[in-house]
């Protein structure tokens, strides 16, 4: 059997019929069957030998030489298939002629107008070539019964190794099944122990998070107390400040007193020398009255302004001493905070090590870096 070139189902424009299945072969002619796809023995063939091919070839204006013609053919064929072109297959009705002819058509699908690309003429075949159709129809019956018992070997020793395979897969599942059953119980008492675990250390969370909100509220009275030794530490350098300018002019004032002392025993030791010189006698000339007056109106003018300078410096001297009453209260204050704050420092660190662990080493890191400040400098 000689394999054709083409062979496939294709739809037709009947009233009779829809789709034809067509078998294109060629030997040293070309056989065309059309098959009835409802009644396989309602066939309908057409041979044609270069003679016909000629003939066809000067009716229909063809171009094209018998084997480029069969290539041709077979994609009308495709073309039919892929609907990019219709065919029709009418009855013709023929005077003085017994035989029944039928024509196929191919038409190329237009807008306009359906053009005829090729007609071929169809008849029913007789007894040798309906032999010959069955010949062939039976061989490759056969062709394809061999095809098929391969192939249900081949299915059959597949399937064989396949359920082999799928019995070891699932022995080997109800094996694995079995171990996760074991693994799964376990995994549900030790779970059962976590939330027991879990709940208690919930609760003992709740407890620390409730000292923590405690030492929270320590932390911030010690920084409010913190603020308040920063503010008294302001306050003690402008006290110090303060001192130190009262007394850059006690020092002043205490060489002003020098120098005003010394004039006066000069002025006395001037006014002893002026008395032995002149004794008890009466001291006639004005003009050494007159300087002697002068003297002792200088004289008295310092001794006022001594007076005054030391009032101003007995008036110091007292400030000072109430600025150094307060700076030691608040020297008395600044040591009693920084206590206070390292004993809270103390009692937090103590809870730390006891019970929080890394969770809170945030806050101990915050609460270490509250450092108590250090003294003013005297």
């Amino acid at each position: 059997m000689t394999k054709p070139l083409f062979t496939g189902r294709i739809p037709i424009s009947s009233e009779s019929f829809t789709h034809f299945k067509a078998d294109l072969i060629k030997n040293t002619k070309i056989d065309i069957r059309l098959i009835d796809t409802t009644n396989i023995f309602n066939i309908y063939v057409c041979s044609i030998t270069p003679g016909d091919f000629s003939v066809t070839k000067r009716e229909q204006g063809i171009k094209v030489d018998f084997d480029k013609f069969t290539k041709i053919l077979c994609q009308f064929f495709l073309d039919l298939q892929n609907n990019e072109m219709i065919a029709t297959f009418e009855k013709l009705t023929l005077k003085n002629q017994n035989e029944e002819i039928f024509k196929f058509t191919f038409l190329e699908n237009n807008m306009f107008r359906n053009i005829v690309r090729l007609e071929l003429l169809f008849y029913k075949p007789d007894d040798t070539e309906f032999r010959k159709y069955l010949s062939d129809l039976i061989t490759r019956f056969e062709e394809d019964n061999v095809k098929l018992i391969r192939e249900n070997l081949s299915l059959r020793d597949a399937f064989k190794q396949k359920s082999d395979e799928f019995t070891k897969v699932c022995e080997e599942s109800e094996t694995m099944l079995n171990d996760l059953k074991s693994k799964n119980e376990k995994l549900f008492q030790n779970n059962c122990l976590l939330e027991d675990e879990n709940e208690s250390l919930k609760n003992g969370h709740k407890k620390l998070e409730k000292r923590i909100s405690d030492m929270n509220k320590i932390i911030e009275n010690c920084k409010d107390d913190q603020e308040k030794a920063s503010k008294l530490e302001v306050k003690n350098s402008t006290i110090l400040r303060d001192l130190e300018e009262l007394k850059r002019n006690l020092k002043k004032l205490e060489d002003e007193n020098e120098i005003l002392n010394k004039e006066n025993r000069d002025f006395r030791d001037e006014l002893k020398k002026v008395k032995r010189k002149f004794g008890d006698k009466e001291i006639r000339d004005l003009e050494q009255k007159e300087e002697i007056k002068m003297y002792i109106k200088e004289i008295d003018a310092r001794k006022k302004e001594k007076k005054a300078i030391e009032e101003k410096f007995q008036t110091l001297q007292e400030a000072f001493y109430e600025k150094d009453l307060k700076l030691k209260e608040y020297e008395r204050m600044n040591n009693a905070l920084m206590k206070k704050l390292e004993n809270a420092q103390s009692v937090y660190e103590h809870f730390y090590k006891k019970n929080v662990g890394n969770d809170l080493s945030d806050d101990v890191s915050n609460f270490t870096n509250l450092r108590p400040e250090s003294p003013p400098h005297k």
